[in-house]
C-alpha cells in the first residue's frame, strides 16, 4: 500500500524544487540586488513564502534566460534606472531671452 508525505514532508519536498534568491544571483551570475530589480520589474517570475521570502522555479528562471537569449539581449535590468538617475543635461541657457520682470 503506498504511502502519502506527510503536509510538512510534502512542503519540504517542494521547497527543495524552489531556487532561493542567492541561488538565481549564481545562475545569473549577478548579485541579488539585480534579482530583486528583476522581479519588481516583471521581468522575472517568482512567488512569495512570506512578505520578504521570494522563492524561483527552475523553469521561471530557464525561461527568463531563454527569454534574452533568443532577443539577443543581455539582461541588463540596470539600464532604465541609470537613465532614470542620469537625466539629461539641462538646455543651455540663451543670453537675452530671459527678461528681469517688475
Amino acid at each position: 500500500m503506498p504511502t502519502t508525505p506527510m503536509p510538512d514532508t510534502r512542503d519540504a519536498v517542494l521547497l527543495t524544487r524552489l531556487l532561493t534568491m542567492e541561488q538565481v544571483a549564481g545562475i545569473l551570475g549577478c548579485s541579488t540586488k539585480t534579482v530583486r530589480r528583476l522581479t519588481r520589474a516583471g521581468k522575472l517570475q517568482y512567488m512569495l513564502l512570506d512578505k520578504r521570502e521570494l522563492r524561483f522555479r527552475p523553469e521561471w528562471v530557464d525561461a527568463f534566460i531563454d527569454r534574452h537569449a533568443a532577443t539577443g539581449a543581455a539582461p541588463d535590468p540596470l539600464t532604465d534606472r541609470q537613465v532614470r538617475r542620469n537625466p539629461p543635461p539641462p538646455a543651455p541657457h540663451r543670453a537675452g531671452r530671459a527678461t528681469k520682470r517688475q
